[in-house]
């Protein structure tokens, strides 16, 4: 049984399940992995202008930000709602390609739980 639950903006959606409790999810798409990019040398966030992908075999997400971005210390998120094995590559100008592989996502009664990446990008 599905029942959706609205109000005040939440919205969510009762599952009943094989526990004596019922778990509530939210109906948010939740990022399997999040990369938080920082300027190796400085430590500072560098998001604005980078690329991430993530890859796992046919399968490739990309997303990024603009230059102009001014919240730099937001994370890039990727793959989501989808659990699996990724590589996962970060590019930005004048910097050297980051990448790490093997990251794995697996997912709970009701998202992924999201992995969290710190890209530190060297020039």
């Amino acid at each position: 049984m599905t029942r959706y639950l609205t109000g005040m903006g939440l919205f969510a959606s009762l599952w009943g399940c094989s526990s004596p409790y019922d778990v509530v999810c939210t109906l948010i798409a939740v990022p399997g992995i999040e990369v938080l990019v920082r300027d190796s040398a400085s430590g500072s966030f560098a998001s604005n202008g980078a690329t991430a992908t993530a890859v796992e075999g046919s399968f490739t997400d990309t997303n990024g930000f603009p230059e102009t971005f001014t919240q730099p210390e937001t994370p890039i998120g990727l793959a989501y709602e989808r659990e699996g094995t990724y590589a996962v590559t970060v590019t930005k100008a004048s910097y050297k390609a980051w990448t790490t592989s093997g990251v794995r996502v697996t997912r709970d009664v009701c998202h992924v739980r999201t992995v969290t990446l710190t890209a530190l990008l060297q020039h």
